[in-house]
């Protein structure tokens, strides 16, 4: 991931090297004075430009893959790990209104590890985290550390998103 992060940079000074190049070639010594203005006013494009890429980067982790006005799915390529036909992934459900379960606080997002058998399409749950705030923040209400049974996968279900997006992401 950090490599990722780097590359962008790295290109994008590139490209405004290779942009300022060509408006003072094209400039051609005549009216060098626009040609200066129009370059510096292209850097702090670019500028801006390469700080909003490097943020979206930072935020990027999380991928949505569905969900409706009560819940959105996220899934976070970052995380996937394949052995084979098996593939583990964390996902998120990030809930509109928090929810609760009696004896936990409401809950407004939950954080989930997942495995997924490609071959068998199937799937069960490694690990689960309440959080009492959207998007995994906030405090850890409760936590399921025991697996779960393996089920089958119904086809064009969220479910089935995740496992699709996990099996084949390279």
């Amino acid at each position: 991931m950090l490599r990722r992060r780097l590359w962008m940079p790295l290109l994008l000074a590139n490209i405004l090297r290779h942009i300022c190049r060509t408006i003072d070639s094209c400039a051609g010594g005549r009216n060098v004075t626009f040609a200066c203005e129009h370059r510096s006013a292209m850097r702090k494009g670019i500028l801006m430009l390469l700080l909003a890429a490097m943020s979206g980067s930072a935020a990027a982790e999380w991928v949505e893959l569905g969900g409706n006005e009560a819940a959105a799915t996220y899934a976070e390529s970052d995380t996937i790990r394949k052995a084979g036909a098996i593939v583990t992934m964390w996902h998120l459900v990030d809930y509109a209104k928090a929810r609760g379960i009696e004896g936990i606080e409401p809950y407004s997002s939950v954080k989930m590890l997942a495995e997924y058998d490609c071959e068998l399409e199937r799937t069960r749950t490694l690990y689960v985290d309440l959080h009492s705030d959207n998007m995994g923040a906030g405090a850890v209400l409760g936590s399921v550390t025991e697996p779960g049974h393996w089920r089958p996968i119904p086809p064009d279900t969220l479910v089935d998103t995740l496992r699709a997006f996990a099996c084949w992401r390279p």
